[in-house]
């Protein structure tokens, strides 16, 4: 007989959900951006985005993807045209780098205590918990975590305060096949607006409604599949 597979309880996670703001999340009114004033990579933005949307932004690499994801998370500002976005918003934002950058000396119990300073221990534990980072699992050294673990970790970190989006750019570099299968379903069960950018066919597949094209130094909503 065939023995049935272990089930790992710490490959399941899910997102704390957000209080409900009023649509529209963000609108994009002729919005350009890039890096220095003279040079904007997007131009002509025309694009609004709600609490319930699920976005996949496509396009070849070097297209502008992080660029337009960045917008979104309010770490560049619109150089023509006009973004509005509610005021109550919060965004959790995931990139690959905030896993490589992690304190490999530090605990994930000592980074979240960190990033969540003035909660309760209790509240503390239970975000880590969501994430499957309880009892010893806490207290191991970051360094000695797996790549998919400490991706979990980032996620972990960034949704501590329950985001009303969320935006993942390439999050599943570091996880392996069953680790993706969960990121999946806690998207899926999650209550606010997901931005991906993933090559992750079968991810961006299960996960976005809408598909947004980043291409010819615009975005536009793209009516094919993938």
């Amino acid at each position: 007989p065939i023995a049935a597979m272990a089930e790992d309880p710490t490959l399941s996670f899910d997102f704390p959900s957000p209080d409900e703001l009023k649509p529209p999340l963000v609108t994009l009114d002729m919005a350009a951006v890039g890096y220095t004033a003279d040079k904007p990579i997007l131009r002509r933005l025309n694009l609004r985005l709600d609490p319930d949307d699920r976005i996949a932004l496509l396009g070849r690499n070097g297209n502008g993807k992080t660029t337009l994801a960045r917008l979104f998370a309010a770490q560049l500002a619109p150089m023509e045209g006009d973004m509005a976005k509610s005021g109550k918003m919060r965004v959790g934002y995931f990139t690959q780098y905030q896993v490589e950058e992690l304190d490999g000396d530090d605990t994930p119990l000592e980074h979240m205590t960190r990033m969540m300073s003035g909660k309760t221990p209790g509240a503390v534990r239970a975000q880590l918990g969501r994430f499957g980072f309880s009892g010893v699992k806490a207290t191991q050294k970051v360094g000695k975590l797996s790549g998919g673990e400490r991706a979990r970790l980032a996620l972990a970190l960034i949704t501590r305060d329950a985001p009303h989006m969320l935006i993942l750019d390439e999050p599943t570099n570091h996880l392996d096949v069953d680790a993706r299968e969960a990121l999946v379903q806690a998207l899926n069960a999650y209550d606010g607006a997901v931005i991906l950018v993933s090559h992750d066919r079968h991810m961006v597949e299960l996960t976005a409604d809408r598909l947004v094209l980043v291409d010819g130094g615009t975005a536009k909503e793209y009516a094919g599949s993938m």
